[in-house]
C-alpha cells in the first residue's frame, strides 16, 4: 500500500485509526496520528513534506514490541499482517487541522532553532580580542622595521581569526 492509498482511508468521517506495519515499526498517519496520541498514548509526532501527495504529511511510529499492550482492551480488526484498524473517535475537519498545523509549527520552530545555532559564532577564549589590543598597545611600532610590523600585523589577524570558530554539528 503506498502513502496516497494510506491517505485516502483518513476520511473526516473515519472513526478508525489505521496502523501500517513498515518494518519493525507500526506507523500511523495524518488523522489516526492524532487520534492515537488523543485517545491511546503519546508518542513522537513526525512531519515531513511528501513530494508524492505534495504536503507535509505527520506520523508516528512504535516498535512491533509494544503492539499487544496498544491493542489491550480495545477493539481493532487486521485485514492483513500489515495493516491494523483500531475503533476510535471522531475527529472533525476543525479540530484536526489545528492539530497537524500545531505539529508542523512546532517541527519549524524546531528547525529554525537548530539552524540559528549551527551558525552562531563560539569563542574559544573570551578574551582573545583584550589580548590582541594589549600586544598592539604594548608593540615599539618606533624600534621595528616595516616588514616586522607587517609580520607583527599578521601574527594578530592569525590570533583573531583562530579565535571565532563556527559549531558544525
Amino acid at each position: 500500500m503506498d502513502l496516497k492509498q494510506k491517505l485516502a482511508l483518513e476520511t473526516a468521517g473515519s472513526t478508525h485509526i489505521y496502523l501500517y506495519r513498515e518494518g519493525l515499526f507500526w506507523k500511523a498517519y495524518e488523522r489516526s496520528a492524532i487520534k492515537f496520541i488523543q485517545t491511546i498514548t503519546v508518542y513522537q509526532v513526525n512531519t515531513r513534506f511528501c513530494k508524492v501527495v505534495n504536503m507535509e504529511v505527520i506520523s508516528l511510529g512504535f516498535p512491533d514490541a509494544v503492539l499487544p499492550k496498544i491493542l489491550e482492551n480495545r477493539e481493532y480488526e487486521q485485514p492483513d499482517e500489515k495493516r491494523l484498524v483500531i475503533r476510535s473517535v471522531l475527529l472533525g475537519d476543525e479540530e484536526f487541522a489545528t492539530e497537524k498545523s500545531r505539529y508542523i509549527s512546532k517541527m519549524m520552530q524546531a528547525l529554525k532553532k537548530e539552524a540559528l545555532q549551527e551558525t552562531v559564532p563560539i569563542r574559544k577564549e573570551p578574551d582573545a580580542g583584550a589580548q590582541v589590543l594589549e600586544q598592539l598597545r604594548l608593540y615599539d611600532i618606533a624600534g621595528v622595521t616595516p616588514i616586522e610590523c607587517m609580520i607583527f600585523l599578521s601574527s594578530l589577524k592569525k590570533q583573531l581569526e583562530n579565535n571565532i570558530t563556527f559549531k558544525d554539528n
